[in-house]
């Protein structure tokens, strides 16, 4: 108003507003047919994983397909997501601690980054290239392994999920059968998969891996790698996991004592 009084003062007349001059152009799900086709669509696969790349991969593989019309992700997820009535949520479960600054931890990965660093130096990376000599020192030539395992759940899905509004997929509520695999890699071989070790937990079935089954586990990698590489040491990385912990069978124990 104030710009208009100036105006008026300064020239007597008002200028004419450009407001609603603009060009208009109508959204693609303006159009019906298309709309209601997109809605039929995320109703069948509303339990289903949708997620803009998919919603995005239906959109014009399926419903735009016969009008010669592609959409951008940016335009799907913005469909999904707001004209189109749904959310994204994060299924949350457990408390996660950050203890990596704890004195005792830092202090650990100094002196676990040293002795590191001094190993790599005679880490062998791929079949056929060896470290320089000056490297090796004397010694020999070695392959880093690591270990680990994992539990995969029949029921396993991702925590993000889009959905409509109030009307969030049911999931089941046990996570299904666990399948614990416990295996070795190194940077060499990738997996090793000739000590792979998978199991099936739970009733009717064995139970979680134990220190005993890591330590023959652990045997037969060394048994392979005597094997492949007799003329290589090895160095053979666990992670601070209790089964990794485990005690002599005739160690004192004093819970048992």
């Amino acid at each position: 108003i104030k710009k208009w009084a100036l105006e008026y003062l300064e020239n007597g007349t008002i200028s004419k507003s450009k407001t609603g001059c603009h060009t208009k152009l109508k959204s693609i799900l303006s159009f019906e047919p298309i709309r209601r086709e997109i809605n039929n669509w995320l109703s069948s696969n509303e339990n289903a994983d949708v997620t803009p790349e998919s919603f995005l991969d239906a959109v014009n593989n399926i419903v735009l397909k016969p009008y010669n019309i592609t959409i951008s992700l940016f335009t799907a997820r913005r469909w999904l997501l707001g004209e189109l009535g749904w959310v994204m949520s994060t299924r949350k479960v457990g408390l996660y601690y950050d203890g990596h600054e704890r004195e005792d931890v830092v202090s650990y990965r100094k002196e676990f980054v040293e002795r590191m660093a001094n190993i790599e130096k005679r880490m062998i990376r791929q079949k056929g290239v060896l470290p320089a000599e000056a490297d090796l020192e004397g010694k020999r030539p070695l392959i880093f392994y690591t270990h680990d395992e994992s539990t995969f759940q029949s029921n396993d899905c991702k925590r993000r999920v889009y959905h409509p509004v109030n009307r969030a997929p049911f999931f089941k509520k046990s996570r299904g059968t666990p399948v614990m695999v416990s295996e070795f890699m190194s940077e060499v071989d990738g997996p090793i998969t000739e000590v792979r070790k998978t199991r099936v937990v739970g009733k009717g079935h064995g139970g979680y891996f134990t220190g005993k089954d890591v330590a023959e586990q652990f045997e037969e990698l060394i048994n392979h790698h005597k094997k492949t590489y007799p003329d290589f040491d090895a160095v053979i990385a666990f992670d601070n996991a209790c089964t990794h912990s485990c005690f002599a069978q005739d160690a004192l124990k004093a819970s048992k004592m």
